[in-house]
């Protein structure tokens, strides 16, 4: 099919999508996942029984194997990919809970039974044939080991296109383990494990769209959400980006965190802010595309990645704003013409995105200082950004953005670490001291917090001149607040 075929197919199957979703979720399709669902866990929890005492080649194990089958198969059609997710007693088909009578225990078993080998779900990308099913069981019934083995164990049977989320859970209110960490399963986890994972993940999903498979995107919304929790005053500072080593990743993970800062400032809640940095995550999947052989040009990366999500077959609405957010991640604020602005999601990413890519070295082009990349984001702001969301950048970097350079009233020199932190302490960050040896600047150990030392102030930025904190801007939005996602 010509480029321009697929293009308009995917434009036309998204208005759809986004028809449908205007409309509220299509109850049919909701029950008829519900009753799939619970006939896929029984069938699957059954051959797991049947597989701790008999051989998987047994006869017994032909009709449930024929049943699994064409299940995964129907699904598959349907919907495009088969995510099959247990959180303690619940499980969920494609982001849809199943029901089924709380007395048998159903999702507590199978939880149980796949978290004693570090595994929170499966997911399917391909139908699998009655004999692929009974090795599936062969593996899984009677596993010994942790996810990483089973996952080898599959892969050696030909199965590697079945992927194996790590074990979910629900988080109880509050559950934080200091600044920079989160309780994950009893554990402290670091803002660094955070990032590494997060890595790995975006890594993955650019795999996946070259290899023209649907993304897996529930394992990360469940990084979205660490990537929320663990976000402090330092997590843009170059230690927390050295932490990263792939180029792609780094960019994608800085975006979020930057989204986050904006949506924090215009009111979003937690829910929303994982949405937001899902988006993030995902804004460039077209560039793990090909075409001909070749990796996708920036001109076709936005419609590329599209195409890698309508792989992903569904009909909420944080699928649609998935793919907004992708298609018009590049789109200036004020439109030529009399055609609406991108939508929100989309807005935001497109400053974040924009602001990341100043800041960081990449081949032709030129790293500015944090405060020279955010004078020329305020430079555009009313045409190519959303001036509010531009305000609310602004005010959460501070006076001097993370990772400036300045020069302070003893006549020392550092580079800025935290975020703004708030009106009073607008122009007051933490600083890492610079050391001069020579012609070269060297980082020290020594953190100067101006909050904690009045007596010492900045001078100047050594490059750009500082931003100004407004409130009235972000004031007049918050009355629409609630209805923000409309455009």
């Amino acid at each position: 099919m010509p480029e321009g075929t697929k293009l308009e197919a995917a434009q036309d199957r998204l208005s759809k999508m986004m028809e449908r979703a205007a409309s509220g979720e299509d109850r049919a399709m909701a029950r008829w996942i519900r009753e799939t669902g619970e006939r896929m866990v029984r069938a699957l929890l059954g051959m797991i029984r049947l597989g701790q005492f008999h051989h998987h080649e047994n006869k017994a194990f032909e009709k449930p194997a024929d049943e699994l089958s064409t299940l995964l198969t129907e699904v598959l059609e349907k919907l495009g990919v088969v995510a099959i997710v247990f959180v303690e007693d619940q499980v969920y088909l494609n982001d849809i809970r199943i029901r089924y009578d709380a007395r048998l225990d159903l999702g507590l078993e199978m939880s149980q039974h796949f978290s004693s080998f570090g595994v929170g779900g499966m997911t399917f990308n391909q139908p699998l044939s009655p004999h692929e099913v009974r090795q599936l069981i062969q593996v899984i019934s009677n596993f010994d080991g942790d996810r990483g083995d089973v996952l080898k164990a599959l892969a050696e049977l030909g199965l590697e296109h079945i992927s194996m989320p790590g074990v979910h859970r629900f988080l109880k209110a509050g559950e934080m383990a200091g600044k920079g960490k989160k309780q994950h399963g009893g554990k402290s986890v670091s803002v660094k494990a955070v990032q590494h994972a997060a890595q790995r993940a975006v890594d993955r999903t650019l795999l996946q769209a070259g290899q023209q498979r649907i993304v897996d995107l529930l394992s990360m919304r469940k990084l979205a959400n660490n990537l929320v929790d663990s976000q402090d005053d330092n997590i843009l500072s170059d230690a927390g980006a050295a932490a990263i080593s792939s180029p792609f990743a780094a960019h994608c993970i800085t975006v979020g965190q930057l989204a986050i800062c904006i949506a924090r400032e215009i009111g979003f809640d937690e829910n929303h802010q994982a949405d937001l940095v899902l988006c993030a995550l995902t804004h460039d999947l077209g560039y793990g595309c090909r075409e001909d052989g070749y990796a996708t040009p920036f001109e076709r990366h936005c419609s590329a990645g599209v195409r890698t999500l309508l792989k992903r077959r569904g009909f909420h609405e944080s699928h649609i704003r998935r793919m907004l957010a992708v298609i018009e991640h590049h789109e200036d604020f004020a439109p030529e013409g009399d055609g609406p602005p991108p939508s929100m999601f989309a807005r935001i990413i497109r400053i974040a995105d924009d602001y990341d890519s100043m800041t960081r070295s990449r081949t032709g082009g030129l790293r500015l200082s944090p405060a020279v990349a955010l004078e020329r984001i305020i430079k555009g702001s009313g045409t190519k950004y959303d001036p509010t969301l531009v305000q609310c950048l602004v005010n959460a970097l501070g006076k001097y953005p993370p990772g400036t350079p300045v020069q302070l009233s003893d006549n020392r020199f550092g580079a800025t670490l935290s975020l703004g932190r708030g009106e009073e302490s607008f122009d007051r960050p933490s600083i890492r001291i610079l050391a001069l040896k020579g012609a070269d600047v060297e980082p020290t150990d020594e953190i100067l917090d101006l909050l904690e030392h009045p007596e010492i102030s900045v001078v100047r930025p050594l490059a750009g001149t500082g931003a100004v904190f407004v409130t009235s801007a972000i004031e007049e939005q918050e009355d629409g607040i609630s209805e923000i996602f409309d455009t």
